[in-house]
């Protein structure tokens, strides 16, 4: 009984943690994301971005789970501002312009590459 208890809680605990992907629910074919603070220059962390996407799913239209998460590290193609953001994989149509508000000067948006590339450089790349 006491096994079975730990393995439920372990499973809640991982389940909370980490959205899964629901492919079988799909809208839209896999495509990849980038999640990062919408105003450049910003010194958003990786913990402040995670922290929106599994705190304001809702705002931020993703709702039904990621998955492929890797960190990246961004700059500006024509300032030397550098960024923090997260790759991830999604497949449900959503608002790219979707946001989830930090505090009074930044906001997390997540996109996909074609509508980041003109301003930001990450590595590593989609």
């Amino acid at each position: 009984m006491y096994y079975t208890a730990l393995l439920l809680l372990s499973a809640a605990s991982n389940a909370l943690s980490s959205p899964a992907p629901e492919p079988a629910l799909a809208t839209v074919p896999a495509y990849r994301l980038l999640c990062t603070g919408y105003e450049t220059g910003n010194h958003l962390t990786v913990d402040d971005i995670s922290a929106a996407m599994r705190n304001q799913r809702n705002a931020l239209q993703l709702n039904f789970g990621w998955w492929g998460t890797t960190t990246t590290n961004c700059h500006g193609t024509k300032d030397s501002y550098s960024q923090t953001g997260i790759w991830v994989t999604y497949n449900h149509e959503r608002d790219t312009n979707a946001e989830a508000v930090i505090d009074t000067s930044n906001t997390v948006r997540c996109k996909p590459w074609e509508e980041w590339s003109a301003y930001l450089v990450c590595s590593p790349g989609a």
